[in-house]
């Protein structure tokens, strides 16, 4: 379980937020992308991670389990991105536990970015921050 200390203290923290339904590309193009970055020697380096309400595994849309290394409850400490999944949201945008971790993570990430942010937006996920889509 990361607590957000030394390890993260050189890196940029980027936690990408899955759940049931969600479109495998939303999580895997964005960290692919961090990752080749990395490889490319990115100054500061990006630290990915994957969360998912109660640690559990979460069903893709295409039926792909996907697992985390923890669960959204466990994370704390500062995030630099905070990026949620949004194809497939339906569900996952009236899960009051969901929105719950989401806000308290968005309050301390330097930005958030959202696959669809209409949907997002229409549930009220966030109440204020930075927002990019």
């Amino acid at each position: 379980m990361n607590q957000g200390g030394n390890e993260h203290r050189h890196q940029r923290r980027v936690l990408i937020v899955a759940y049931d339904d969600a479109q495998i590309l939303d999580i895997a193009c964005p960290s692919g992308a961090l990752d080749i970055a990395n490889r490319y020697d990115a100054q500061p380096p990006y630290a990915i991670e994957l969360g998912i309400l109660g640690r559990r595994a979460a069903r893709s849309s295409a039926g792909i389990l996907l697992a985390a290394g923890q669960s959204l409850e466990a994370v704390v400490g500062r995030l630099d991105t905070l990026i949620v999944v949004g194809v497939g949201c339906e569900d996952a945008a009236a899960d009051e536990r969901l929105l719950g971790q989401v806000r308290r993570l968005a309050a301390h990430s330097r930005t958030g970015q959202f696959a669809n942010f209409h949907d997002l937006l229409n549930a009220r996920l966030l109440t204020g921050g930075h927002i990019r889509s």
